[in-house]
């Protein structure tokens, strides 16, 4: 099954360096056994059925298995739901048509150790074939502390977007309500004796409310103080309340009749997404309506905001760097979700987050 290009007419007598020194024959089983054994990747290998042919010792320390618990067992077994159900229909298609939605590229995806617990990882999946049948080989490598630096950097920006917030709805929001009232005081104070200058004072306090309402929008961009307060649909109902009075589109909500609360982190990270995109459809789109939508089926949450604006261009210039996007799919990764955003036959734009029920957790933890 496995062809290194070992070449049986090459000169016997040519220098071989001990590095570069291949076995022969009966022993190339051995060696490659070794390489599996010794590499610092987890690395499986299924057949056609997905039943599991061979499973290294970095395998094992990762998942929790020794190679003879799984070999010979179907490799949904290291998978959580839903994707331990849906893996043998990813092979039948493959085998079918083709199709290869993982195999070849390089992606995220959720395994499932032993003890249940799951966690984020990278998996290449290649195939190898000879004329009787064909296998996948898996390498696998655990990515948890890198999504965890991630994740900690994003908390470390959203603290200090907070704080930013905070000051601007309190501290500078104080000071300007304070400078209208005084302007109006003094208003009052002139208006007998000298009416032009009580008009201009007039006109400073307007002003001043004016900029307190700056304020406030601002604040509540760099953190929402609704989601704080009272949650994910809340929040989002705000946002197209918000969208509704500043952009005069028709801003839409549809939410869950029963919603419980996931952990602030992840209804954080959607709202954002959702933020993002209410934005985006509104400054490149120009829509008439935009419509903001969170449901849950069996296996995930869905976040989705559709507009009936220009829809995307046809085609991307490959030199634009387009970081709300970017981030955006980054903090859809941090939920182990996918991100994706498409063109609606109708005319406009639809942004899609899909995030599995399996790493989201509810406000209590469960």
């Amino acid at each position: 099954m496995y062809n290194f290009g070992m070449d049986s007419s090459a000169n016997a007598s040519s220098p071989r360096t001990k590095s570069s020194m291949v076995p022969d024959g009966a022993n190339i089983t051995a060696y490659v056994e070794a390489i599996l054994e010794t590499a610092a990747d987890a690395i499986v290998t299924i057949d056609q059925d997905g039943l599991i042919l061979s499973f290294n010792r970095a395998a094992s320390r990762m998942f929790g298995y020794l190679p003879g618990e799984v070999i010979g067992k179907n490799v949904s077994i290291l998978m959580p739901s839903p994707y331990r159900e849906q893996h043998d229909g990813y092979i039948h298609r493959y085998l079918k048509s083709g199709n290869a939605r993982i195999i070849g590229i390089g992606r995220e995806v959720a395994g499932q150790r032993r003890d249940g617990s799951v966690f984020p990882m990278d998996l290449a999946v290649s195939e190898v074939a000879n004329q009787q049948k064909r296998a996948f080989v898996g390498i696998i490598r655990d990515i948890s502390e890198r999504k965890y630096m991630e994740k900690a950097l994003v908390t470390a920006s959203e603290n200090e977007r907070r704080e930013i917030g905070r000051d601007l709805h309190d501290a500078l929001g104080q000071i300007i309500t304070g400078i209208s009232l005084l302007a109006k005081s003094l208003a009052k104070k002139i208006s007998a004796s000298d009416p032009g200058l009580a008009a201009e004072a007039e006109s400073i306090a307007t002003l001043s409310m004016e900029a307190m309402s700056e304020a406030k929008r601002l604040a509540y961009g760099a953190f929402p103080t609704e989601l704080e307060r009272q949650g994910l649909l809340a929040a989002l109902t705000q946002m197209a309340e918000t969208a509704r009075r500043l952009y005069k589109v028709e801003a839409i909500f549809h939410g869950p009749a029963r919603w419980e609360s996931l952990a602030p982190d992840a209804e954080l990270h959607l709202y954002r997404i959702a933020q993002e995109s209410v934005a985006n459809a509104i400054k490149h789109g120009r829509p008439r309506r935009v419509v903001i939508g969170l449901s849950r089926d069996r296996d995930s949450l869905i976040l989705s905001v559709t507009d009936d604006g220009s829809g995307l261009p046809p085609k991307r210039d490959p030199t634009r760097i387009s970081m709300g996007l970017d981030i955006m799919r980054h903090r859809a990764g941090l939920l182990g979700g996918t991100f994706s955003i498409a063109s609606v036959k109708e005319g406009g734009t639809e942004v899609r987050c899909c995030i599995p029920l399996t790493f989201l957790v509810t406000k209590d933890g469960a």
